[in-house]
């Protein structure tokens, strides 16, 4: 399902504080908010590269790190690599 773009603002003076952007081929609709809180994260405290927010909990950031297709792959390398050595040592690893 299409999304349009949900726009959030600050009621006193109708100033816009965030935008979410569309969204296509969304599983369902946005839920309705009618109360919002903030937390403030100084800045570079989390690596965006590879770290979500995923929610909020006792006012601090709840975090999922994630590795990219490249990362992931190396991984599986390494360890594929250690696995053969072991076997090959006779698990001395």
């Amino acid at each position: 399902m299409d999304i349009g773009n949900r726009v959030y603002y600050k009621k006193s003076d109708n100033t816009v504080i965030f935008q979410t952007g569309e969204l296509s081929g969304a599983e369902e609709e946005r839920p309705d908010v009618d109360e919002i809180g903030f937390i403030d994260i100084p800045f570079g405290a989390v690596d965006y590269t590879n770290t979500l927010i995923i929610g909020v909990e006792d006012g601090k950031p709840k975090l999922k790190t994630f590795e990219k297709d490249g990362q992931k792959y190396i991984r599986e390398i390494e360890d594929e690599l250690l696995v053969k050595i072991e076997n090959e040592t006779g698990g001395i690893l």
